[in-house]
């Protein structure tokens, strides 16, 4: 990220973090829909079940990596910064 703010300048690395945040928020759900752990994350938010019983967290979190969602706000930002 920090290699990317730098690249991007001052005013454009706000905006791509903030894009970066948004596609990460996207990945993740569709990844969740993907393998159908959906309905499990929200029953497990309102109850908090998979840590207090016990669970290792790699068994109660799904990971997606957070550097495919860099690139594709990097893209996001650039074409928003050409296109006005």
């Amino acid at each position: 990220m920090a290699a990317m703010g730098v690249l991007a300048a001052w005013p454009l690395a706000i905006y791509l973090l903030v894009y970066a945040t948004l596609a990460g928020l996207a990945m993740g759900l569709c990844t969740l829909v993907w393998h159908g752990r959906a309905t499990l994350l929200l029953q497990r938010a309102f109850k908090a079940e998979g840590l207090l019983k016990g669970r290792r967290l790699e068994e109660s979190v799904q990971v997606v990596p957070f550097g495919a969602a860099f690139g594709v706000g990097c893209l996001w930002t650039v074409s928003m910064a050409f296109l006005g």
